[in-house]
């Protein structure tokens, strides 16, 4: 077919097309970086088997089910801003995660989040986030411990309908060193 030849590509760069069938790369085996933002991009599961991606840039696009991706053992960057993303069941087993964009969703739970302990950059704003309460028992739970995520990773929580109890639980975060913005 068309993607004769392409198994060996690494990186593909196709940002800003019209493009919304991700058939093709299916047979792109080694591909580790791919740059989709702002495309027409509904279903990502040509891309749930490409074990050896690292780099998801899929911003801008109509994504409901990013679970596909959840099962990629080697990510650590996924950006899937604005696009309409809910459910992040499953994603907690990225466990290389460092950057995770979440950014203009439809995130309302992030219970799933809570074994991201990798994460240093962790963009929520503009969600229908209420509870904030799992990231509180993530950072408790390495502030109490290892120290190794809380102090580092920078959480952006902007224009979220927080509820008053975690509002105490993220000014009580910020009091303990946390990098919450705002």
């Amino acid at each position: 077919g068309s993607s004769k030849g392409l198994e060996r590509l690494q990186f593909l760069d196709v940002g800003n097309n019209q493009i919304s069938d991700l058939a093709p790369l299916a047979s792109c085996k080694a591909l580790q970086y791919v740059e989709l933002t702002n495309n027409k991009v509904v279903d990502v599961s040509p891309l749930g088997g490409i074990v050896s991606l690292t780099s998801l840039y899929l911003a801008g696009n109509q994504i409901q089910d990013a679970k596909p991706l959840f099962k990629l053992p080697k990510v650590w960057t996924l950006y899937l801003e604005g696009n309409q993303v809910r459910d992040l069941a499953g994603i907690g087993s990225l466990k290389w995660l460092s950057m995770l964009s979440l950014k203009g969703n439809q995130v309302v739970d992030l219970t799933p989040l809570e074994p991201l302990t990798d994460l240093q950059f962790l963009f929520l704003e503009n969600n229908q986030i209420a509870d904030f309460s799992p990231l509180h028992r993530m950072w408790k739970k390495d502030n109490e411990a290892s120290r190794e995520w809380a102090p580092y990773c920078q959480i952006f929580i902007e224009g979220n309908p927080v509820n008053e109890a975690s509002k105490r639980l993220l000014e009580e975060m910020k009091a303990g060193g946390a990098r919450l913005t705002p």
